[in-house]
């Protein structure tokens, strides 16, 4: 007779501990994942993190370009009389433009990127900022090879010696410096279209694409790898 209230009493007592081991192990995992969780966001605010340099330079470029294009306005609209003048103002106005749009198209693909968007989609929109800027640099290459050409003769031209006009062997020969100089870097842009120099063509892209595009890619992956252990 005392027997069965013991059994029942103990049995109920296991269901009691059952449950509240039950309840330990709920909140442990969850504690769990909260912490994995937090983990993932410190990291890919980290990767995001990485791009505050580009960041920084990119509004310089800006102000530059800007800068430049108020410059190179007012020197070529007071130089309509010298030809050469004109048109190296008009240049320099060009390249100005470029230099700040270039920079605000920049800071608008990175200014849509956030921590919070899956991993995947920010890998994506990382890959369209890399793809962009190797590009990009492609032109500001093209630029440098001749930009330095009108600012040495507007420079000189603001000392007072007007190298065109009195020394137009020297201009000769910068404008045949600056198509050399074009020359080359085109015969090694098509070399690397063809597959030639593999490990220069990477190591060059790499370096077009900037230090804090690669840290932020390489941090994404970790993410990445720190996503799937967790899976």
């Amino acid at each position: 007779m005392n027997a069965t209230p013991g059994f029942d009493d103990l049995k109920s007592a296991w269901r009691a501990l059952d449950a509240r081991l039950a309840r330990l192990e709920g909140l442990g995992l969850g504690h769990a994942r909260e912490r994995r969780e937090g983990e993932r966001r410190r990291r890919t605010r980290a990767s995001i993190g990485a791009l505050w340099p580009l960041a920084l330079g990119q509004a310089m470029q800006f102000a530059l370009g800007a800068g430049l294009i108020v410059f190179a306005a007012s020197y070529w609209s007071s130089n309509l009389d010298r030809l050469h003048l004109l048109a190296s103002g008009l240049f320099l106005h060009a390249t100005g433009i470029w230099m700040a749009a270039s920079a605000g198209y920049e800071l608008s693909l990175l200014c849509g990127l956030r921590w919070t968007m899956p991993v995947l989609d920010l890998q994506k929109r990382l890959a369209r900022l890399r793809h962009w800027r190797t590009r990009n640099s492609v032109m500001f290459a093209w630029i440098g090879c001749f930009a330095w050409v009108p600012m040495m003769l507007m420079a000189f031209a603001a000392a007072g010696a007007d190298l065109w006009v009195h020394k137009p062997l020297v201009v000769a020969s910068w404008i045949g410096f600056a198509c050399a100089s074009a020359g080359v870097f085109w015969l090694l842009a098509r070399a690397f279209r063809a597959g030639r120099f593999p490990k220069l063509a990477r190591a060059m892209r790499d370096n077009a694409a900037g230090q804090s595009v690669r840290r932020a890619e390489l941090a994404l992956a970790d993410v990445e790898r720190f996503e799937a252990e967790g899976r």
